[in-house]
C-alpha cells in the first residue's frame, strides 16, 4: 500500500520528490528497484508519466540507462 500511495502522490502532485527513511543503503536500493520500479515499469503509461521531464523535454537519465 505504501508504494501505491507514493505513486498516487507522484501523479497527483508531480513534479515532486518523495523520500522515505530506510535503515541502510542496501534496503533502500532493494526497495526502490524490486518494489517501486517493478510496479512502475509494469505500466508503460505510468512509467512515461513519472520519468518524463517536461522542463528538459526528455526522460530522466537514470531511467534511460536502465532501459
Amino acid at each position: 500500500m505504501e508504494v501505491l500511495a507514493h505513486i498516487y502522490m507522484a501523479l497527483k502532485f508531480g513534479p515532486i520528490t518523495i523520500g522515505m527513511f530506510m535503515p541502510d543503503q542496501a534496503t533502500a536500493s532493494y526497495k526502490s528497484e524490486h518494489r517501486f520500479m517493478r510496479i512502475v515499469r509494469s505500466v508503460p503509461d505510468l512509467l512515461r508519466r513519472l520519468i518524463y521531464r517536461p522542463e528538459e523535454g526528455r526522460t530522466s537519465a537514470s531511467e534511460r540507462a536502465t532501459s
